[in-house]
């Protein structure tokens, strides 16, 4: 047996979509003979995504044991698990903002009943994490099944270690990539394509089966670019980014689908960080290993471990009310502006001199008419035919506009912004947060903000109804 004061090694996992990776790291430093690789057979065990992992680990954990026996110079004791997750094996979802998601109590609930209506039901023992995006904005979410958490855990039990972070692969390769600004990744990973598109947090993972075998040339490459082509023509956000970063895992193997020669336009290879010290196993594991030095000082919303990766619940209510209290303040400000000014007009009317009237006021029913032509000819001067054309969903976004009104379009100041409001109908939440993004970059508006929304209960397919206001300048 190993003496407490061995040094303690973290065992890094990664479970892909084809093979179980794994391999030792010990204060940065990987260890060569700790790196070990089994394939999984999802026909083994058709029964459950809990069958299937957990044949596919016990070779995996008989090796680890072979290895933990073995004499030992180095004097490593593994301490604790942590595990990279293929996105195949989750189900992501985006969420719009919602009051619901800055109460800590009915955050989880709200998010779970979202993921039903939206033909995704979780398991009460689903583990279903939400990203730390910043407060009113829209929420990446992954929901881990339970087959996958439970063999996991057995796994770690087996080891007798902790097991201190399941995270997805996209998520870490998103983590770990150099960026600046809004960003664009493809994660390459035998068979399944994740694309991740977000700025400071993620925004949005989207998941595609395969692009094609590396025997027909270059299909893979063209394949790729034309789903980014559909994802540009399709989502505002994805148009408005100059290329697609590529992160093909499979380049350290020598069976890489995208070499490191140059891509098509649109598509560049991802600068990959420096190497941890020692023999450099897979880029999954390396992932892994970066992911968990990077999350250390601030963990990831997307972990599914709590010690790992905190719930941010609590963070969205002490943002809301912090929030509430600077409303306040300033509100009690403005007023107290207010009352001061108001005291300074009286105390000048009641020192100003009688006014003279030099001209008979309007009666009431004049005033009445001159509103009543104000208003028509504002509603006369309204750019219809514009409006409507942009408020026109492209055909791929499952969204159907129900009513516009512009009644109140008119600026209360001449050459002032205008608003209209649009009622529409969504397939699902996420149309619904594609479409308010759509209004949003389409001129002649300039911002566009989701009012209200309702999941229409009466109807059989759930839609999403909701209220989007548009600004808009001639």
């Amino acid at each position: 047996m190993w003496r407490a004061e061995q040094s303690g090694g973290t065992l890094f996992v990664s479970l892909g979509a084809r093979r179980v990776e794994a391999a030792v790291q010990v204060r940065g430093r990987w260890l060569g003979d700790s790196a070990m690789t089994f394939a999984i057979d999802p026909g083994a065990a058709s029964e459950s995504a809990a069958a299937v992992l957990t044949q596919a680990l016990a070779p995996l954990g008989h090796a680890l044991q072979h290895w933990r026996e073995m004499p030992r110079t180095d004097g490593v004791v593994l301490r604790e698990l942590r595990v990279l997750v293929a996105d195949g094996w989750l189900t992501w979802a985006t969420l719009p903002w919602s009051d619901g998601l800055a109460d800590s109590a009915t955050a989880d609930a709200y998010v779970r009943a979202q993921l039903a209506a939206g033909g995704t039901p979780c398991d009460a023992a689903d583990a279903v994490c939400v990203d730390d995006a910043a407060y009113g904005r829209p929420r990446a979410v992954a929901r881990f099944p339970v087959g996958v958490m439970d063999a996991l855990a057995r796994f770690a039990a087996s080891l007798g270690v902790a097991l201190r972070s399941v995270c997805p692969l996209s998520v870490a390769a998103w983590t770990a990539a150099p960026r600046g600004g809004t960003f664009a990744l493809a994660v390459l990973d035998e068979g399944l394509t994740a694309v991740v598109q977000g700025g400071r947090r993620i925004g949005e993972v989207i998941v595609r089966g395969p692009l094609g075998e590396v025997a027909e040339g270059d299909a893979p490459v063209r394949a790729l670019q034309g789903l980014w082509n559909r994802l540009r023509a399709r989502d505002p956000q994805f148009a408005a980014l100059p290329c697609l970063a590529v992160l093909d895992l499979a380049q350290v193997t020598g069976n890489a689908a995208f070499p490191d020669a140059a891509l098509p336009t649109g598509l560049q290879h991802l600068k990959w960080p420096a190497q941890p010290l020692g023999a450099p196993p897979s880029r999954r594991l390396q992932l892994a290993a970066l992911f968990a030095s990077r999350t250390a000082s601030r963990p990831s919303g997307l972990d599914a471990m709590p010690a790992a990766g905190a719930r941010p619940w609590l963070r969205w209510a002490a943002a809301a009310a912090v929030a509430a209290a600077l409303l306040g303040v300033a509100q009690a400000w403005q007023l107290a502006r207010q009352v001061q000014a108001t005291q300074v007009e009286w105390t000048a009317l009641r020192e100003a001199p009688a006014p003279v009237v030099r001209h008979a006021p309007w009666s009431r029913e004049d005033l009445a008419r001159v509103q009543a032509v104000n208003t028509a000819v504002r509603e006369l001067n309204l750019p219809i035919s514009a409006l409507l054309a942009a408020l026109q969903p492209p055909g791929d976004l499952r969204v159907a506009v129900l009513g516009v009104d512009v009644a109140s379009g008119a600026p209360a100041v001449a050459g002032g912004p205008s608003s209209v409001k649009i009622s529409a109908q969504a397939r699902s939440g996420a149309d619904m947060a594609r479409y308010v993004a759509y209004v949003a970059q389409r001129r002649p508006f300039g911002s566009a903000y989701l009012v209200r929304h309702e999941i229409a209960t009466e109807a059989s397919d759930r839609p999403y109804r909701f209220t989007v206001e548009a600004q808009w300048k001639d």
